[in-house]
């Protein structure tokens, strides 16, 4: 057999590897939805016809749970070779096991609030502050104060693969999740905007509160190493309200695991004569 046909775990592709046998000088690799019938096959897709190209991608045009029938011939010359053929059924196979940190963050933080508020410790006239992913309402408008929980950078920087590392998963239906980790730096700001400079003062506070309360349930939830930074700005260019933010930015590490499904290798008895 001189092709190999493997779906990969991302879906919708194929990976071939074709061993050209000694002698050939050119060689042609067809996919069709049933078995190719010649090198001019063309009811077949040409997913390569050169001389050099022994490994290739094939994603274009397929669909995951599709059967697809692969043959490559090979030219010597004079003619063509019968075809060596492969089939594969392309499907995704990945699992995924991670924390969306902006998601708890914004869920933490409207708890927190609300928190603040029933205790009294933070106390604005209209009893209500809103934690948004934007200053902005999708009309345009806002209500201040708020507090605004959004997304700086999401940056992987460290990569483990291993079963010392994380070890399979058995999925119980005759495959296993072969898992991989990333490490990710996050920094996210979390910051207060009221138009009043004396309330800034008491949402940085608050900030905080809510930050140091939240530590142990965020170190529960992979959060590794949070910290949380506070400063000062101003937008004094909004004519009609001049704004006072205290910008907080909270910077963690976070693993995230993604899995390639594979079918389980079962055990093999040997017996000696």
């Amino acid at each position: 057999m001189s092709i190999v046909a493997s779906p990969l775990a991302c879906g919708s592709a194929v990976r071939l590897i074709v061993s050209p046998p000694i002698g050939a000088r050119y060689w042609r690799l067809l996919r069709g939805t049933v078995a190719p019938t010649g090198p001019d096959d063309q009811a077949a897709t040409v997913l390569a016809s050169c001389s050099t190209v022994t490994d290739r991608l094939d994603w274009q045009g397929l669909t995951d749970g599709t059967p697809y029938s692969y043959a490559v011939y090979y030219w010597d010359g004079s003619e063509w070779s019968a075809p060596d053929t492969a089939q594969a059924t392309p499907a995704q196979a990945m699992d995924f096991d991670a924390v969306e940190p902006v998601s708890v963050l914004l869920e933490r933080f409207r708890k927190g609030v609300a928190a603040e508020l029933a205790a009294a410790r933070m106390q604005v006239p209209s009893g209500e502050i809103k934690v948004v992913s934007s200053p902005l309402m999708s009309d345009g408008r806002a209500t201040w104060p708020m507090v605004v929980v959004h997304l700086n950078s999401s940056t992987p920087f460290a990569q483990f693969v291993g079963d010392e590392v994380r070890p399979p998963t058995d999925n119980g239906d005759g495959t296993v999740s072969v898992w991989k980790g990333e490490i990710y730096d996050y920094n996210v700001t979390v910051s207060g905007w009221s138009p009043n400079e004396v309330e800034r003062l008491s949402l940085r506070k608050m900030i905080w509160r809510i930050f140091e309360a939240n530590r142990l349930l965020l170190a529960d939830l992979g959060f590794m190493n949070a910290t949380l930074s506070q400063r000062d700005s101003e937008d004094l260019e909004q004519k009609n309200c001049p704004l006072f933010i205290s910008e907080g930015v909270i910077s963690f590490q976070m693993m995230h695991w993604t899995a390639e499904i594979v079918p389980k290798l079962q055990s093999i008895t040997v017996k000696y004569a």
